[in-house]
Formats: structure tokens, C-alpha cells, sequence
């Protein structure tokens, strides 16, 4: 699993960095689901299409901010 640190909405992307300062697009359509990774709620884990699965050091509210956008809902 790959620890990324942080993410962007980019028009139906979702663009996140990781740790080496890379950049790794994914289409919001490719969103399973989203969970916290711990107790103290501040990285969520990004499960992926392809049984793939990544994890980000952002809430779970953050994330959830990036596929709202797309549903025209606040």
C-alpha cells in the first residue's frame, strides 16, 4: 500500500503526491471507498478499482470534499 501526502481535485481527477514528490492522477470514477486509517482520524484510506488501495494524510471530511464537488452537493 502506498502512503500519499496529500490530494487535489483537478477537473474528474483526483491528483495526489507522495512522499518523493510525485504526482499520480486517478479518475474519480475509479473511488470505491474511503475509510479512516486510525483513532486520531487524520489519514484516510483510498480504496481504489483494481483491488488496489492507498492511503492519505488527510481526513476522512477532506477526502470526501474532493467527490462532493462532483455531485453538486455541499
Amino acid at each position: 500500500m502506498t502512503t500519499l501526502l496529500r490530494g487535489e481535485r483537478a477537473g474528474g481527477w483526483l491528483v495526489f503526491t507522495d512522499q518523493d514528490g510525485l504526482r499520480h492522477a486517478v479518475r474519480l470514477t475509479a473511488v470505491l471507498a474511503l475509510s479512516d486509517t486510525d483513532p486520531a482520524q487524520d489519514s484516510t484510506l483510498v480504496q481504489l478499482a483494481g483491488q488496489r488501495s492507498v492511503v492519505v494524510a488527510v481526513s476522512l471530511e477532506e477526502a470526501l470534499g474532493w467527490l462532493q464537488a462532483d455531485l453538486g452537493r455541499p
